[in-house]
């Protein structure tokens, strides 16, 4: 009968070991996880990378059609006499008899 209680304790300090063993693994895996998603490199980064990304997808949308818009122009001004003639006085400020010319001081807005 003395020797069970004493057996007792010795198969409970593995588990112990074990269960201590285990919260530590689990502790150590939970800073892990709070430092890779908190720390320079975790979630404020992948945020940012998501918000540049995004900028740049709108800039090359913008240029995409500042692009579509520029080829247009340039096919109007080879095809299109007119259009040719009105680029040509309005970059050598040419004019037709009869008409004026307008220059409005900067800073003020046309209307």
């Amino acid at each position: 009968m003395a020797d069970q209680p004493q057996g007792h304790t010795v198969h409970a300090l593995p588990i112990l070991i074990r269960r201590a063993s285990f919260v530590v693994i689990a502790l150590l895996a939970c800073g892990f996880a709070v430092f890779t998603f908190a720390g320079p490199q975790g979630w404020p980064a992948l945020r940012q990378k998501r918000e540049s990304v995004e900028r740049l997808r709108q800039d090359n949308e913008a240029l995409r059609q500042r692009v579509v818009q520029r080829r247009e122009r340039i096919k109007r001004l080879k095809d299109s006499r007119t259009e040719q003639e009105l680029e040509i006085r309005r970059q050598l400020k040419y004019l037709k008899p009869g008409e004026s010319y307008f220059v409005l001081p900067p800073g003020k807005p046309a209307n």
